[in-house]
């Protein structure tokens, strides 16, 4: 992937062009592209103020437009993947924004001018399915595109009456969390969805006083990717339930500024069966209880309730893991069921 190599001026405006370009360049890995070396170079004359963003824009137009090898670029999409990050750079640079369903629609106008199969600006026309790597190549069930717009309408209508200033930091984390897999799972735009849904968001945040942290879109873009369809993902037919406690943790450290380590091989439906990731002891506890454990690590005190919004299951299937995860001695309880905490023996530890 291209690296910006840049010294940053003691300057807020550079740090914000800075911070930026690498949400920008980042955020490509969404759909595994990787901007080239030259795009690097004009982001750092525009960081250190030498060219505009708009000047840097046009110079990649020409830069494409001229090039010998154009039909080759284009098929392997570096043309989008540098045009694509320098829009983004330049709609993270605007101070403006609205919360409406023209906002979307503009972004993502905006991201894919020129990209005629892309439709910029212009919702989906057909019903798509699309096979995930995370899903075990099974597809989320998308909005149903002839009622995208009153879906889209009514989502971001209820959002405009939200106070996040009410909420505890849990429930503001719990609110952006549905609020983005709502309207990410309908699938408004054909292509560059999540790209258009991650800008539609940070500006959002910004724009209501949020101190947001970019690091999880410059370093984990596909992994947010991953959470949102593991997020809306249910087969009932397999055991698996929508979980939405890996959107959670990448909010988090968005948000909350925590350092969850964001890894994609965990988002995998079936990541832990049978699989020793250092908790169990080499133990297989099973999938629901290692959900359970890993959760309660990073909340002693959490409720059976809360467990299993957080892990995607029944209150039974927590129950009877949390009862496996004492017999094995792995988690003791102290205090009430009410005020208690609970207490996890990690792998070196003799309870």
């Amino acid at each position: 992937m291209a690296e910006i190599t840049y010294t940053l001026a003691e300057t807020a405006d550079s740090r914000v062009r800075y911070e930026n370009w690498k949400t920008a360049i980042g955020l490509q890995a969404v759909d595994n592209l990787e901007p080239s070396e030259y795009l690097s170079k004009l982001a750092v004359e525009h960081i250190g103020g030498k060219k505009t963003i708009d000047e840097v824009e046009k110079t990649l137009q020409q830069y494409y437009a001229d090039a010998e090898d154009r039909s080759k670029l284009q098929e392997e999409r570096q043309d989008e993947a540098d045009l694509v990050s320098a829009r983004i750079a330049k709609i993270l640079e605007t101070k403006t924004f609205t919360l409406t369903e023209n906002s979307l629609k503009a972004i993502h106008k905006k991201m894919f001018a020129g990209f005629k199969e892309y439709l910029p600006g212009q919702y989906r026309r057909r019903d798509i399915i699309k096979a995930e790597w995370v899903l075990d190549g099974d597809t989320v069930q998308y909005g149903y595109f002839g009622t995208l717009e009153e879906e889209i309408e009514l989502l971001i209508g209820k959002e405009q009456n939200v106070n996040y200033g009410q909420f505890a930091d849990e429930e503001k984390v719990d609110h952006i969390v549905s609020f983005v897999s709502d309207v990410w799972v309908q699938h408004a735009f054909m292509e560059g969805n999540t790209r258009t849904t991650a800008i539609f968001v940070i500006k959002y945040l910004r724009s209501i006083g949020f101190d947001i942290d970019n690091t999880p879109f410059e370093e984990n873009s596909r992994y947010f990717r991953n959470a949102l369809a593991r997020a809306k993902y249910r087969n009932t037919l397999r055991g698996i339930q929508a979980n939405n406690i890996y959107l959670r943790r990448f909010f988090e450290n968005l948000l909350l500024h925590t350092k969850h380590l964001l890894q994609n091989r965990e988002v995998h439906v079936f990541w832990d069966d049978g699989i020793n990731d250092g908790i169990n002891d080499g133990i297989n506890l099973g999938a629901s209880a290692l959900a359970v454990l890993s959760a309660i690590r990073e909340n002693n005190t959490i409720t059976i309730e809360r467990l299993a919004t957080q892990t995607g299951k029944s209150t039974a299937t927590v129950e009877r893991a949390l009862k496996l995860l004492q017999e094995k001695e792995y988690l003791h309880r102290v205090g009430s069921r009410k005020t208690g905490r609970w207490v996890v023996r990690e792998p070196s530890e003799n309870i």
